[in-house]
């Protein structure tokens, strides 16, 4: 890494030895943000909280969207020949009382030896406990591959996610998946509220699987020193665009920004309200704004981010915004 000057007329004000030293500054400017992005062996314990959306079975029997808090403990450990491996638990606020939602294991290999480009593949697989009153996706298992350019001012970088699961889990989740497949028509043609069946209902598809394309720019601030001559803080604006399809919708990961060099394979939009079709064919899933910061001081780091999704395929509440908070240590 380092930075590209451009030089007009000189200054007559300058000797040659001063910009000398100039160029020697920005030189080890550069070497710094280097050493940040150089590959080494480090873990992390973090906690992640934040608000989610649920599409929930309500005591009349419809299918409604709810507001949840989330908290997740997660941790974490990255080798610097590229491996690593992660656990997430996931919970959520319902009825008064925060239980398990979902835990996430993931595998992933980052590939960091080119200077310009950086890609890697992560495998994730998501388990959750029986009888959740609220809708997650039959899709246990991610595969997931991304690509990042390093060396512009943007960053832009492209990931392709593919999920599957079985067919008994999608039985599992037959009734409250049907209901909002339906919900989901009736918004398109009108009419009362949709009544989640009663009976037990078995899917014979045996195809179960959906895949997603994002594509993403972003641009990284440094600021070092800010509070003491041991501390850095970084913002990072991205914008996203996912395409895919959309039969069952992918699970949502919490994957923290400050662990990795890059963030490609972490979820490219937030939207839980997901508008299931039996249509396979690709389509504009979501436009998303992530607004990231980062505040590390020694081996310590707070995490504010904030998240503003418009989810293209449903017929109303286009926008939803999400809020977390990450703080954890480097060790």
């Amino acid at each position: 890494m380092g930075f590209q000057q451009v030089q007009g007329q000189k200054d007559s004000t300058l000797s040659g030895a001063e910009l000398d030293d100039l160029d020697a500054l920005f030189s080890d400017l550069g070497s710094l943000l280097d050493s940040i992005t150089k590959p080494k062996s480090f873990g992390t314990v973090s906690l992640m909280a934040g608000n989610r959306l649920l599409n929930v079975q309500s005591q009349s029997g419809q299918a409604t969207t709810t507001q949840s808090l989330m908290l997740s403990p997660s941790a974490a450990y990255y080798h610097k020949s590229g491996l690593g491996v992660a656990a997430t638990a996931m919970m959520l606020t319902q009825n008064g009382s925060l239980k398990p939602s979902q835990y996430l294991a993931t595998v992933s290999y980052d590939y960091l030896k080119f200077k310009r480009v950086m890609t890697g593949i992560a495998y994730t697989r998501f388990t959750r406990p029986d009888s959740l009153s609220y809708y997650t996706s039959p899709l246990k298992n991610e595969l997931s591959v991304y690509g990042l350019y390093r060396k512009s001012w943007f960053k832009p970088s492209v990931s392709v996610s593919y999920g599957w699961g079985t067919k008994t889990e999608v039985t599992r989740q037959a009734i409250l998946y049907k209901a909002l497949k339906q919900k989901g028509k009736k918004k398109q043609g009108g009419g009362g509220p949709i009544e989640i069946p009663g009976e037990v209902v078995t899917t014979t598809s045996e195809s179960v699987s959906d895949w997603m394309v994002s594509l993403s720019t972003r641009h990284d601030f440094y600021f070092f020193n800010v509070l003491s001559n041991k501390d850095n803080f970084r913002f990072s604006p991205q914008l996203s665009f996912t395409g895919g399809t959309q039969q069952y919708g992918f699970n949502q990961s919490t994957n923290g920004y400050v662990v990795k060099v890059s963030d490609a394979i972490n979820k490219p939009f937030l939207s839980d309200q997901v508008t299931l079709q039996e249509s396979t064919k690709f389509q504009p899933l979501a436009v998303t704004a992530f607004l990231r910061t980062t505040y590390n001081r020694g081996k310590f780091f707070v995490q504010p981010q904030m998240a503003l999704d418009y989810y293209i395929p449903t017929s109303d509440q286009h926008f939803t915004a999400s809020f977390a908070l990450n703080t954890g240590i480097i060790f």
